[in-house]
């Protein structure tokens, strides 16, 4: 018996010496007790002391392993978890990337009417970022707050609004809001998008103002050349000095729908291929002089001298010549036109660089008010309209010189002071030599002047 405990013990403590001390010393202190008093023998109490810690031992390792077990499995649960986490984070993220890159404003509402999310273009169009704040903050137009309350509490599941945003520029958008289903415990919810509107609306506007515009230019020489043919036809048939006194108003009635209609026809052709640049190169110190010589005659009238100040060594642009003969056509004849009696209008080449080069013309008459210069380049616009009729003046001038320059993938800018003059500018992209760029990039720059 005592042999078989001890090969039980010894066993054991080859398996694990630690636990079999811990064990031990309970067991052999009970049986030691019970040996002394004489309540068994000592071979007895050594028996039961290892039979005890035997059976002791086996219940603390069954007990190890099942906690053993229960680690593993937590271990497991928080592995799972921490992937889990890491998915949702992932998720979201990709989630918040999506919402970012769409290029509409978007807002995700909770219940409460407070703003769980809010893309990108939400914080560039209001400058802030309205998470976790109310809507009031973001937006405040009655409209859309009563259109938000109907979607969150359930009395609708769209609704759209029209409203108007004040800023530097006025703003039209319409605002969608459409409920959002979820589960999560952020109860109903709803998307709002703004989809901004105003190019369609100034688009919408231009056309009924040009429609307005070209009916009110053709009116006026119409009626006139009507009145003056029933007149010719009836009371002034043979009466030759009403012939003589209204052909010419007739011609030059005429001549103003011609170079109305010309110009429209021209405008439309040139927006017809905005988007497309032109490939061939031009040379402004060649065309500026052409273009001032077919002047001459009207300068002449007024006592304007054209001076052309272009530097030969100018280098060649990206350029239609034919269009940019227009160009500089319609704003010298605008500088004569506009410019005082007796005066000088100047055509010059600014000056260049690796990219653009700059030409001007340059004005000696009554200068601009500054509130009207943004206004300029749009159809018909004038700044004093009974003056442009009278010189004969269609009011497209400056809208064909702006569509070509875009075309020309350039920029065209207004300067002008009051009692002293205009300066009207264009940039337009330069043709770099090959040869040129080569002995540019070649050049030592410690010896470069």
């Amino acid at each position: 018996m005592i042999g078989f405990g001890v090969c039980v013990t010894t066993g054991m403590m080859g398996r694990d010496f630690r636990h079999l001390i811990l064990l031990a010393v309970p067991a052999g202190a009970a049986f030691a007790m019970l040996a002394a008093f004489g309540h068994v023998s000592v071979n007895i109490a050594i028996v039961g002391a290892l039979f005890a810690f035997g059976g002791l031992y086996l219940a603390a390792r069954r007990i190890k392993s099942e906690m053993d077990a229960v680690a593993e499995a937590d271990a497991r649960v928080d592995e799972s978890l921490r992937e889990e986490f890491v998915r949702q984070a992932r998720l979201a993220e990709s989630y918040e990337v999506i919402l970012d890159s769409l290029p509409e404003p978007l807002l995700v509402l909770r219940a409460d009417r407070h703003i769980l999310h809010a893309n990108k273009a939400v914080v560039d169009l209001l400058g802030t970022d309205p998470i976790d704040a109310d809507l009031t903050t973001a937006i405040r137009h009655p409209d859309i707050l009563s259109a938000a309350a109907a979607v969150l509490s359930g009395e609708s599941e769209e609704e759209t609004v029209e409203f108007s945003r004040a800023g530097a520029v006025e703003q039209h958008l319409v605002a969608r809001l459409a409920v959002l289903p979820s589960s999560r415990e952020i109860g109903r919810a709803a998307v709002l998008t703004l989809h901004d509107v105003t190019s369609e609306r100034r688009t919408v506007q231009m056309r009924a103002d040009f429609v307005a515009n070209v009916s009110h230019e053709l009116r006026t020489p119409l009626a006139t050349l009507v009145g003056f043919i029933e007149t010719l036809r009836g009371a002034a048939r043979d009466d030759p000095e009403a012939l003589d006194k209204f052909l010419p108003i007739m011609d030059e009635e005429g001549s103003r729908m011609a170079g109305l209609v010309q110009d429209l026809l021209s405008l439309s052709r040139i927006e017809a291929n905005e988007h497309s640049p032109p490939s061939e190169n031009a040379r402004l110190q060649d065309i500026l002089p052409v273009v001032a010589r077919t002047l001459e005659r009207e300068a002449e009238k007024k006592g304007v001298v054209v001076i052309v100040e272009a530097d030969p060594e100018a280098p060649a642009v990206f350029g239609d010549r034919h269009q940019l003969m227009q160009v500089f056509q319609n704003l010298i004849h605008n500088a004569v036109k506009y410019g005082r009696e007796q005066s000088e209008v100047r055509v010059v080449i600014d000056g260049w660089d690796r990219e653009y080069l700059t030409a001007s013309v340059i004005d000696q008459g009554e200068g601009i008010p500054p509130e009207h210069i943004p206004r300029l380049t749009e159809r018909f616009y004038r700044v004093d309209k009974a003056r442009s009729r009278a010189m004969g003046g269609t009011g497209l001038g400056l809208a064909i010189v702006k569509h070509i320059v875009n075309r020309h993938q350039g920029r065209l800018w207004i300067e002008s002071r009051l009692g002293v003059g205009s300066r009207f500018s264009i940039s337009l992209p330069v043709v770099v030599d090959a040869g040129d760029e080569m002995a540019t990039e070649s050049q030592d720059p410690a010896t470069a002047s």
